[in-house]
């Protein structure tokens, strides 16, 4: 559906937290949101001077979109374009949301908001909890069928 959506990151170093972000989007689908949030996160790993960037999404389909390089119409999708041919490595795969729940409470606290960015330097006591397991690699455990 088409509700207010927001979307949320987290940049690491070897799983140790840099910075967060979750973002409101206004009214959009989820998958949308699910662009958003990768342009977002690109925008401030460049900003913060990375030049080697792993990029994990939880959407199987946002992966496939922008492996395939087919990021024609809409304008974040250019925007994402635009970002990614810098000049600088981004390896773009996929991660289950259960691996990483932090990446779901940020999109979360990114609804709430209207179109602002709120960055975390440092984790706030809202993930807090959530951090921790996700480091503890106290995943949800997730049953996948062929």
């Amino acid at each position: 559906g088409r509700e207010r959506a927001g979307c949320g990151g987290v940049i690491r170093g070897n799983r140790e937290w840099l910075e967060g972000f979750a973002k409101g989007v206004g009214s959009c689908s989820a998958f949308v949101a699910e662009f958003w949030g990768v342009l977002e996160g690109l925008c401030l790993v460049s900003r913060m001077g990375f030049t080697n960037v792993e990029l994990s999404i939880d959407s199987q389909a946002v992966v496939h979109v922008i492996q395939a390089g087919r990021m024609q119409g809409s304008t974040v999708l250019k925007k994402i374009r635009r970002v990614m041919k810098r000049d600088w490595i981004v390896k773009v795969s996929h991660e289950y949301r259960e691996a990483n729940k932090v990446l779901d409470a940020l999109p979360n606290i990114g609804c709430s908001i209207e179109y602002d960015v709120i960055f975390y330097e440092d984790f706030s006591s809202e993930i807090r909890h959530i951090l921790v397991s996700d480091e503890l690699g106290n995943g949800t455990p997730r049953l996948i069928v062929a």
